[in-house]
């Protein structure tokens, strides 16, 4: 990650670029992306920059070879961030089930013991009202 972000030609390429992969690039540094984050734009990155090497320093076939490498790096990255964020927003909503079953079985519990109170109280009532009967 930081051979790409050391590149010559990126911060030229992503000020040309208007896209949010290109804001979200010249974010690395700050540290709000994660592991999976950086290294989809990484990849993505990589890509735009590839049409800048210079011609002789590759060969047909090693090009053909890199730039299918890359894809196919770039899309499996792509794909494991989509799994991770998706990952993550399932966390949370179980996070947020789960503490709707805890806040659920503590007012469960409340109703139980006021129900328990009430039925004493009743129970009291009752056996007052009959001896006041007799």
């Amino acid at each position: 990650f930081q051979a790409v972000q050391g590149s010559p030609y990126l911060e030229s390429i992503l000020n040309q670029l208007d896209s949010e992969k290109a804001a979200r690039a010249k974010e690395w540094n700050k540290g709000s992306l994660s592991i999976p984050e950086i290294a989809a734009l990484s990849c993505w990155t990589l890509r735009q920059l590839f049409p800048l090497v210079p011609a002789t320093q590759l060969t047909n076939q090693g090009q053909s070879e890199t730039q299918r490498l890359l894809t196919s790096f770039s899309d499996r990255y792509e794909a494991l961030l989509m799994e991770h964020t998706a990952l993550q927003r399932k966390a949370r909503e179980l996070s947020h089930a789960n503490t709707e079953l805890a806040r659920s079985a503590q007012q469960t519990e409340s109703w139980k013991s006021a129900h328990g109170t009430a039925i004493a109280r009743l129970e009291e009532l009752s056996s007052e009202n009959a001896e006041l009967k007799e």
